[in-house]
């Protein structure tokens, strides 16, 4: 029976420790040393790895090796079940959410669910009966004191830890019988600090949920994306992105697929889209090589497409129509997870895609939600219907992005549906934060498309932050109507990388009883940018909280820490890009006397 570390006996009683099996093939051979013999301390496996007692910083244990945390930027992670496992809120307890089986998983880029408008990603009946949504992400808070305003239809509760660690603290709960809440959460430092709502529909009727804060300003507003993310390094699948329209037009939804990718005639989509004959998908993640080499990617889809894979694009076939429109991009490949996004559109009739790599579709174990920094899609959607005024002025729609300051466009699309009897009447331009301006409808156009579909390249290489403006106007008068809803879809490049900047793995303590600390020595990947170090502490009492660290190590370097009956090992991972290193094991070698 396998044992974290473990302890055996052999000839002359004497002993050694090992992270691993005894008698596995890499299991040195014992040796005497003037009365002292060789111990070792080794972690090669996910048991290993994830021993009682060993702490993890930002890092996860993939497989069987240690890698940076991937997170998913300027998003949380929601999932929903259709009962809820509390009575109330007085019995409100996250443990009892965390042990539902899911009935989907959304991805979502803000804390809000409006009057009964779940996500369509959580693929669970909300219009009767219990459902239960638990969301978990980090938030960026300032040093000081953040107030929260929590509002729930019927009861939810906020949680709050802080960074790297996992103790939970209740900072505020509300019911729908009551005002919303607002309570204070103290921070001593600027920081990501782990977040999780859990909340319940158990009496039937509407339901909500929203949570505001006040780091900086007042009155209170939704938290902004650029202040949010979630790891994902523990799902499988992609995130499924599907818009209602064509050309990535109108409300978007995003889930998770777990399928694997794709081979599918899309009958049923991804959750969202109300008409399977026009709609728009992206699915996007990374996937994972397991040996380098060349790589095609093959599309074959009814109708357009475009394929990402590594750092290198296909020729964008987006706006082609036809049943077979094959998508093709080949592109060299390294050892571990890398970028993926196949965006797709269908423009009536049935859909159809089908996708392959190096002949083969890709597994769901193979593919993670991870959007890299160079496959990232902002949406915005508006559908609140507004007349236009028959003054020169017109009407002014707006949107502030909260982006990355990062954040450049690579391309955009903006869909706009109307009202009104003279079409060629209106005219319609849309403004970006630097002054841009495009032309979505010019002066006396009769096209009576509605909705509208409309690609821009004005504003290829902008940033995407900042307050967008799309003026309406009604050129004449004659007519009066209104614009009933526009939506944009910004494909940007830039923003914070997937992985982890800097991350480590400490083991628990072991007692060694050693004579001499001889070498540390480890096996990892390392990519340019990217490093891998290791650390030693020994204590002659547990635990070695207070005793410091010798190093930083590299594999075979001498261990300078004084030799004592307790060890401890610490790996620390450096990520620069999109690149990961990984380790693949580490093992201290000492001397004892039995």
């Amino acid at each position: 029976m396998r044992r974290a570390w473990w302890l055996a006996a052999c000839a002359g009683c004497s002993f050694h420790h090992e992270l691993g099996d005894a008698g596995s093939p890499d299991t040195p051979v014992i040796f005497d040393d003037g009365g002292n013999q060789l111990g070792w301390l080794r972690a090669d496996s996910a048991a290993d790895f994830g021993e009682p007692g060993a702490a993890f910083d930002a890092i996860a244990i993939d497989e069987a090796a240690l890698t940076p945390a991937a997170y998913l930027w300027g998003g949380l992670v929601a999932r929903a079940a259709g009962t809820c496992p509390v009575a109330d809120q007085n019995t409100l307890d996250y443990a009892a959410f965390a042990g539902l089986t899911p009935s989907g998983i959304a991805f979502i880029d803000t804390i809000e669910i409006p009057d009964q408008r779940a996500p369509a990603g959580f693929r669970t009946d909300t219009n009767d009966g219990d459902f239960a949504v638990w969301i978990e992400g980090e938030m960026q808070l300032p040093a000081g004191t953040t107030s929260f305003t929590l509002s729930a239809d019927d009861f939810a509760a906020l949680e709050i830890a802080t960074p790297h660690s996992t103790a939970f603290a209740r900072v505020t709960t509300n019911q729908f019988q009551g005002p919303a809440t607002t309570a204070a959460y103290t921070t001593t430092a600027a920081g990501w600090y782990p977040f999780r709502i859990p909340m319940c529909q158990k009496l039937g009727g509407g339901y909500r949920l929203s949570l505001l804060a006040t780091p900086d300003t007042t009155p209170a507003t939704a938290i902004p994306r650029k202040r949010l993310r979630a790891r994902v390094d523990g799902l499988r699948g992609l995130i499924a992105t599907a818009w209602d329209q064509q050309s990535f037009g109108m409300r978007a939804s995003s889930s998770l697929w777990t399928a694997p990718l794709v081979d599918d005639t899309l009958d049923p989509p991804p959750p969202g889209p109300k008409n399977p004959g026009d709609l728009a998908i992206r699915w996007v993640g990374e996937t994972k090589i397991a040996t380098a080499g060349s790589f095609l990617a093959h599309a074959d889809t009814d109708d357009g497409a475009r394929i990402v894979l590594g750092e290198t694009s296909s020729d964008d076939h987006l706006t082609q129509g036809g049943s077979n429109i094959i998508t093709d991009v080949t592109t060299p490949l390294g050892v571990g997870w890398r970028p993926l996004a196949l965006d797709y559109m269908n423009i009536g009739g049935d859909g159809r895609a089908r996708f392959q790599l190096n002949g083969d579709t890709i597994p769901v174990d193979r593919l993670r939600p991870a959007a890299t920094s160079a496959t990232r899609v902002v949406t915005f959607y508006d559908d609140q219907s507004q007349a236009i005024p028959t003054d020169a002025n017109g009407q002014t729609r707006s949107w502030r992005a909260q982006s990355f300051p990062t954040e450049a466009i690579t391309d955009l699309w903006v869909t706009y549906k109307y009202t009104h009897q003279q079409p060629h009447e209106l005219a319609l331009a849309l403004i970006g934060p630097d002054g841009t301006s495009a032309t979505l409808r010019g002066d006396n156009d009769n096209d009576t498309t509605n909705p509208k579909h409309v690609r821009l390249a004005n504003f290829n290489g902008k940033l995407l932050a900042g307050l967008w403006k799309l003026v309406v106007k009604d050129q004449t008068g004659g007519q009066t109507g209104s614009l009933d809803s526009w939506s944009i879809a910004a494909f940007v490049t830039g923003g914070p990388p997937v992985l982890a900047p800097a991350s480590s793995w400490t083991s628990a303590t072991h007692e060694i009883a050693a004579t001499v600390i001889d070498t540390v020595t480890f096996a990892a990947i390392v990519p340019p940018g990217s490093s891998a170090a290791a650390w030693v502490r020994t204590c002659d009492d547990t635990p070695c909280d207070d005793e410091p660290w010798t190093g930083p190590y590299q594999s075979g370097d001498p261990v300078t820490s004084e030799p004592r009956r307790y060890a401890q090992v610490r790996v620390d991972l450096t990520a620069t890009t999109d690149e990961e290193p990984a380790l693949d094991w580490v093992e201290l070698q000492y001397r004892f006397r039995p």
